[in-house]
């Protein structure tokens, strides 16, 4: 009985992958200054594959776009992230997805907690409203979904902050965009983020 919408219209859908290329000293910073770089890989690595799985159980399509070129072969199929921050990058992907796509949600690769109900329910929750959001715990969001196009939602923020979503909540408020909030969730940035068993 699970979100009979989403299933009957998935292939209208498209589910986007946003991460990084698994290279020791560029993925998850702050936690390789506290665990080391290679442990630090690892757990990327793993939050990466834990993505694709829930991802693909959810059923949508799904394209992956990484932020570089990897340094050797990967068994997926992957774009290039196109921008000089964060909020270009993301922007681009939605302007070039949205023409071919009646919506789009973009999630990134590291929350563990993160589940196919709740991207269903992403997907779900734009039959009735401009946008989507998944809080996290530390201030940004792990998912936005949207139908439309939205490029001020993607200028001003100081990503990386603990403000980011309030600040995107204050343009969607001060643009009359109608916005959903999905369950809040953690993602790993520190060890004490890590899921039990992990390291």
């Amino acid at each position: 009985m699970c979100c009979t919408y989403y299933l009957e219209n998935m292939q209208n859908n498209l589910l986007i992958i946003f991460s990084r290329p698994a290279v020791p000293g560029k993925v998850k910073k702050r936690l390789a200054r506290e665990l080391g770089q290679e442990q630090a890989l690892r757990i990327h690595q793993r939050l990466f594959r834990h993505t694709q799985n829930v991802a693909a159980a959810a059923g949508f399509p799904v394209k992956t776009y990484l932020s570089a070129e990897p340094p050797t072969a990967v068994n997926f199929a992957f774009s290039l992230q196109r921008g000089r921050g964060l909020g270009e990058r993301m922007l681009n992907c939605f302007a070039d997805e949205l023409p071919a796509a009646k919506s789009v949600c973009l999630i990134g690769s590291d929350c563990p907690e993160l589940t196919p109900e709740i991207l269903a329910r992403a997907f779900t929750s734009l039959r009735h409203n401009d946008l989507v959001l998944g809080p996290a715990h530390d201030g940004g969001y792990y998912l936005i979904g949207m139908k439309k196009l939205y490029p001020e939602l993607f200028k001003g923020i100081a990503w990386g902050t603990d403000n980011v979503l309030e600040d995107t909540l204050k343009l969607c408020a001060a643009q009359n965009i109608s916005c959903h909030l999905l369950p809040t969730l953690h993602d790993v940035d520190h060890a004490k983020d890590v899921p039990p068993g992990w390291l």
